[in-house]
């Protein structure tokens, strides 16, 4: 009986480990195409505004959150 429970109190942890691994990189990467789609916008309204000058200190003052993702 004992032995039972522990097999199953270790296949739930491991379970909860890879459903919760597997979550953080569904996260991740949707975070990351995120950013890429939110950069090129910002690089292609940056050119619209300033006329082929392209600030890129604009983007990482409004994407700084995704700093910890790179």
């Amino acid at each position: 009986m004992v032995i039972t429970l522990t097999f199953l109190s270790y296949s739930i942890c491991l379970r909860y480990i890879i459903q919760t691994s597997w979550l953080f990189l569904e996260m991740r990467h949707m975070k990351l195409v995120f950013f890429i789609i939110d950069l090129k916008s910002i690089l292609i309204n940056n050119i619209k505004k300033e006329s082929g000058r392209i600030m890129l200190h604009s983007t990482v003052i409004a994407h700084g959150q995704f700093v910890d993702y790179l």
